[in-house]
């Protein structure tokens, strides 16, 4: 069973899809970008790449031996420059509710002079992807060994996910502290939100 490599581009126009195999042979499908749902130009343009290797169909067993998986996104990258993304809501650990208004301090000072980074109207915060209205602290603790430490308060999530809904929310994220090392306290707020 040969092993593949699947790389993506969502372009703001065609969505490009590689396929190689493990002798380096490779195939290019393309497809017309789909913005509204991006798996519909990445299948389509995935099945064509199938069929220069005459496997039209077998894209499961293409995908189910992917040694590895790319994804980049013009089309992604313009939805975030642009802010033209769906109207998202943010569930965080409490007591972080402003960590993507505080972002990078770095990154506001760049290009200045000391005398002006000490000074606050010189720092400069882009607009944040989600406004901190839009922002709800749920009481949970994971440590950063992955050990829980404060079991994740679950009506906390159900009260905020449900503001965040009357607020018009057409989708939320989930970003708890240290959740890279026990993902199981996003992956139950995951479960209570949807």
């Amino acid at each position: 069973m040969s092993r593949y490599l699947i790389a993506c581009d969502a372009g703001g126009t065609m969505t490009d899809v590689i396929l190689v195999d493990e002798e380096g042979k490779f195939v290019i499908g393309k497809a017309p970008t789909t913005p509204d749902d991006e798996s519909i130009g990445f299948m389509e343009s995935f099945d064509e790449a199938l069929t220069y290797w005459d496997m039209a169909g077998d894209g499961k067993e293409v995908c189910e031996n992917a040694e590895t998986a790319i994804y980049t996104g013009t089309s992604m990258l313009n939805t975030l420059i642009n802010m033209s993304g769906l109207k998202t809501g943010l569930i965080v650990t409490r007591g972080f509710e402003d960590i993507i208004v505080q972002g990078r301090g770095s990154q506001t000072f760049i290009g200045f002079e000391w005398s002006e980074i000490s000074h606050m109207q010189y720092r400069k915060h882009r607009e944040p992807l989600v406004p901190r209205s839009l922002t709800r602290g749920v009481t949970e603790r994971i440590d950063m060994f992955g050990q829980p430490v404060i079991p994740m308060y679950e009506h906390e999530v159900e009260s905020g996910v449900r503001e965040l809904l009357e607020e018009g929310v057409e989708a939320i994220a989930i970003l708890f502290l240290f959740s890279f090392t026990n993902p199981m306290h996003e992956a139950k707020a995951g479960e209570i939100a949807r």
